[in-house]
């Protein structure tokens, strides 16, 4: 993961108040733990108390996940800065199998056909990866019942199904701050945003929210993009392939939180 993160203002380099709240959002979705947060912004506690507050009453939710989608929409922050840099090395190797298959196949009713499978493919061997990554620590890192039952109401949390109150009945608090800290260790997170992230991608919990029609809603608009990317006759090759690039990172990412409620707009 990243840990720098520059703001540029009139050629300068810097944090103001002004910009400080959306530098939090950034690097709290990049899965910033609050002491790393503390140190970057160099803000006390109070400080950082009300940061959090105001983020949360600018955007009208406490929800990470419909910030998430909130600040990708206004273009406060970058899809593609919140993928991890195996899967761009993967997206790279893809976009190169992805133009010997459309240059072999010159039917342009076969070529639409032929890109929603490539897509398709691309996304469910990602969930595969991440799936077995896990297993290969699981050995020495495994989740107890009641590790697991945590996340599984942060989870719950998130898409709306309990409240705030009902979170916090689950627990005692300092019982919930040593499973907490136990969980982060184990599943490889600083925050819950990058926790519940990790927890679905390893299927420590069920998805609940993303179904089949919606994955394809998404492919399909990916699909669109990328035809009209091919048409532009004016783009030199190298052009073309980064706005793939950039278009399926940002599909890998809808794909990815539809399972916690967004993007799902049909």
């Amino acid at each position: 993961m990243p840990r720098t993160f520059t703001e540029k203002n009139n050629e300068s380099e810097i944090i103001t108040p002004h910009n400080i709240d959306i530098i939090y959002a950034r690097i709290y979705l990049l899965d910033f733990s609050d002491a790393e947060i503390l140190r970057f912004l160099n803000v006390s506690e109070p400080q950082l108390h009300e940061i959090k507050n105001r983020i949360h009453a600018l955007f009208g939710t406490n929800n990470w996940f419909k910030l998430f989608e909130v600040l990708t929409a206004r273009g406060l922050i970058k899809y593609e800065d919140y993928v991890n840099c195996n899967l761009k090395s993967k997206t790279v190797q893809f976009i190169d199998s992805f133009f010997q298959a459309i240059e072999a196949d010159k039917d342009l009713n076969l070529r639409d056909e032929k890109i929603s499978d490539l897509l398709r493919n691309f996304h469910f061997s990602n969930e595969i990866t991440a799936f077995h990554k896990y297993y290969d620590c699981l050995d020495k890192d495994v989740l107890s019942d009641s590790e697991l039952e945590l996340i599984q109401l942060h989870y719950d949390y998130v898409l709306g199904e309990i409240s705030t109150k009902e979170l916090e009945r689950a627990f005692p608090f300092q019982a919930f701050k040593i499973m907490e800290y136990s969980i982060f260790g184990k599943v490889g997170a600083n925050n819950w945003f990058g926790t519940l992230r990790k927890a679905l991608q390893y299927k420590l919990i069920a998805d609940k929210k993303s179904g089949g029609n919606l994955i394809q809603l998404h492919i399909n608009e990916a699909k669109a993009k990328l035809f009209e990317f091919l048409s532009d006759k004016q783009a030199v090759n190298s052009d073309i392939k980064l706005s793939i690039y950039h278009e399926i990172l940002e599909m890998v990412i809808k794909l990815e939180f539809l399972k916690f409620g967004v993007y799902d707009k049909q």
